[in-house]
């Protein structure tokens, strides 16, 4: 499997572009902006000669994917790669293309050279359909056609559940990094801090080892974003399918279990072109025993009271739910909001979420596109959502961040990091933030590209170095066994040092 630019998508698991073929085997060259790309194991399927012809609209699809680019692109040196060059050596390419799935994967070669995020071809399957779309399949009670479309469905994970894990790379190992309250993993007792030893019969570590040395050797935040993601796609599988899970529990003994698949819960939402997501946002006051396992202190009955804010992804659903939720915990000690695994969505939206957090109209940045900048200005909340006017919250304000915090989480943890506002807390982010437009292409597949670079308030962007972290935890096994949540747990304490600072 090659690292991907190309394939930064705004949910990797929806559109399967994170290629579940990394249980059979990897090709671990890395995509470089080189306009040499006959190492790539998808552009060698396309050399020589093949009988037949390309698919209907395929010339036409290339010429307007890289049209795109040549003329919408932020930069009119595309990153410093010779674009017309491009074109000469990926164009006759297109002869020897038999399948829609063919022809995507040479595309996502060719914007690979861009050596950029954001450049992303979907899936028609994956895409809401034209308003005037034929539902009925071309290629009924035909065996050719039933065999490409089951060729070009296989990239794309249909209905896929949750078993409620997050796993993570510990050096070299695979650990349990997360588990989600109420899920089937919790209600197995399975813990953070767990090695993983199989996912069937798979032992990740060693599978995935070649992958995940080529994301670090690569030293780009995003290809570790992907080297996490592809680890993940071993705990997908459908809704209602089973998985058996062998582990080295917090005392290092042996344990197994087999778990179901659940639905993801939350209002279904899509925006422009991209595939339809839920849409989950959670909103609770730390526990006191939580409080105790972070370490925290406090005289008689004044426990620090500190909202958990955790939104899944960045769509129009969530500004509702968290209007009510700042307005029901705005008397809290802090706020903590939770981004990680967040890939972004609509970038419109951070300024509105800022505002409760922001009293002024300050910037979260600059979107420089080729011809104009479009401040990112921030819009201060001051009526609550049944009609009351109010201020944004004050107090302190703590953001998690991981290596899949990307997009509209990283413009949104940037601008109030930069500004002042709120700490950062975690491990930096994914460094893909480029803003992106979307267009039908001839074949009836999406593209979105990068229209615009963004500048955070300091001037610097965040493309290709993601956002540093005021305070970096690590994932350490011990932390995860002790704390259950080290990235919470630093963010509780650091709230709590600046309610004991008069000066803060």
């Amino acid at each position: 499997m090659t690292l991907r630019y190309s394939r930064f998508v705004t949910s990797v698991a929806a559109l399967g572009l994170v290629a579940n073929a990394t249980l059979t085997g990897c090709d671990t060259t890395t995509s470089t902006s080189s306009t040499d790309s006959s190492s790539d194991q998808s552009s060698r399927l396309l050399d020589g000669d093949r009988p037949g012809g390309p698919p209907a609209e395929a010339y036409e699809t290339f010429d307007m994917v890289w049209t795109l680019v040549d003329t919408r692109h932020f930069d009119p040196e595309h990153n410093g790669v010779d674009w017309d060059g491009i074109r000469e050596i990926y164009r006759p390419r297109v002869s020897n293309v038999r399948t829609n799935a063919e022809l995507r994967r040479l595309l996502r070669d060719m914007l690979d050279e861009l050596g950029q995020t954001h450049f992303v071809i979907i899936p028609a399957e994956a895409s809401p359909p034209p308003m005037d779309a034929d539902v009925v399949s071309d290629h009924e009670g035909d065996a050719q056609g039933d065999a490409d479309a089951s060729e070009e469905d296989s990239e794309i994970e249909v209905e896929t559940g949750t078993f409620g894990i997050r796993l993570a790379w510990l050096d070299d190992d695979v650990v349990v990094s997360r588990v989600h309250p109420g899920s089937e993993a919790d209600a197995a007792g399975i813990r953070p801090g767990w090695m993983v030893e199989r996912v069937e019969d798979i032992e990740p570590a060693s599978r995935l080892a070649a992958f995940r040395k080529t994301a670090l050797e690569s030293g780009t935040p995003f290809a570790e974003y992907e080297s996490i993601e592809v680890l993940n796609t071993l705990v997908q599988r459908p809704v209602g399918k089973t998985l058996r899970l062998q582990f080295r529990d917090g005392e290092d003994r042996e344990v197994e279990h087999n778990l179901t698949s659940q639905a993801v819960l939350g209002e279904r939402a899509t925006f422009g072109l991209l595939p339809e997501s839920p849409v989950v946002t959670e909103t609770e006051l730390l526990s006191e025993q939580e409080l105790r396992s972070f370490g925290i202190e406090w005289d008689g009955n004044d426990a620090p009271r500190i909202a958990r804010m955790k939104f899944n992804i960045w769509m129009f659903p969530i500004l509702i739910p968290i209007a009510e939720a700042v307005d029901q915990y705005r008397d809290v000690d802090g706020f903590i909001i939770d981004l990680r695994e967040n890939p972004g969505g609509i970038g419109g939206l951070a300024m509105g979420v800022a505002g409760h957090f922001l009293a002024t109209d300050e910037s979260l940045g600059d979107m420089k596109m080729r011809d104009t900048t479009m401040h990112f200005k921030v819009n201060p909340q001051r009526a609550t959502p049944d009609g009351r006017l109010v201020d944004p919250f004050s107090g302190p304000v703590a953001i998690v961040v991981d290596r899949c915090s990307a997009s509209t989480s990283e413009v949104f943890a940037a601008g109030l990091q930069q500004l002042g506002r709120a700490a950062v807390v975690g491990r930096p982010t994914a460094g893909a933030a480029l803003p992106a437009h979307f267009a039908r292409l001839p074949n009836e597949d999406a593209f979105m590209f990068a229209v615009a670079d963004f500048i955070g308030p300091a001037g610097t962007s965040i493309e290709g170095t993601g956002v540093i972290p005021d305070i970096k935890v690590p994932i350490d096994r011990d932390l995860l066994l002790t704390e259950g949540d080290p990235d919470i747990a630093a963010a509780t304490r650091w709230i709590v040092s600046e309610l004991d600072d008069p000066t803060s």
